[in-house]
């Protein structure tokens, strides 16, 4: 599954130490300011944007799904993943920045 921020897939140690060591403890509080940023950024974007990470990340859906259903290759939905999630991560890092 390829994580909805993530820079790749491929994982080394190095990243994994260095996320283990700046991690931020789990507060219900924070969580939840996340998780209502990211419910208001996903309704604000294009329905077919939102349309795509529904179907990826909370309907679980494969990107061979997704391209067959839409009637597009899969490399083109894996090109407009990695364009929207940066999209959606940029506004949520503006978003925090003026908390």
């Amino acid at each position: 599954m390829t994580p909805l921020f993530g820079v790749g897939s491929r994982s080394s140690s190095f990243t994994k130490h260095s996320q283990a060591e700046h991690s931020v403890p789990d507060e219900p509080a924070a969580d939840a300011k996340l998780l209502a940023l990211l419910e208001t950024n996903l309704a604000s974007m294009p329905p077919d944007e939102r349309q795509l990470v529904e179907s990826k990340y909370l309907e679980r859906r494969s990107v061979r799904e997704i391209a067959e259903e839409l009637e597009t290759s899969e490399k083109a939905i894996e090109s407009r993943l990695v364009r929207v999630r940066r999209k959606l991560k940029s506004a949520l890092l503006e978003a925090l920045k003026h908390e």
